[in-house]
């Protein structure tokens, strides 16, 4: 754990959510590290068919993705299906 200076905490407050931010995400890599690939695909196709069902991405005429890695959520397979349609 770092301490931070109070005049820094007082003056700088981006700097606590910066720390913060920092500590979630390695918190977050660290869980992502611990999938096991069919677990991944398996959690990618419930985020996709909940996505697929909001009226914002059924609407859409462009959808912008990221490509995954280290066991992020696969999204691949909704290029697939829309390239030719979004």
């Amino acid at each position: 754990m770092v301490i931070i200076p109070e005049f820094i905490r007082q003056f700088f407050p981006w700097v606590i959510l910066h720390r913060r931010k920092q500590a979630f995400r390695q918190q977050v890599a660290h869980l992502r590290h611990h999938f096991h690939t069919p677990d991944v695909l398996e959690q990618s196709a419930i985020v996709i068919q909940r996505l697929e069902q909001l009226p914002e991405f059924k609407q859409a005429k462009v959808v912008m993705l990221y490509y995954p890695k280290h066991h992020e959520v696969d999204l691949r397979p909704i290029l697939q299906k829309y390239q030719n349609e979004k």
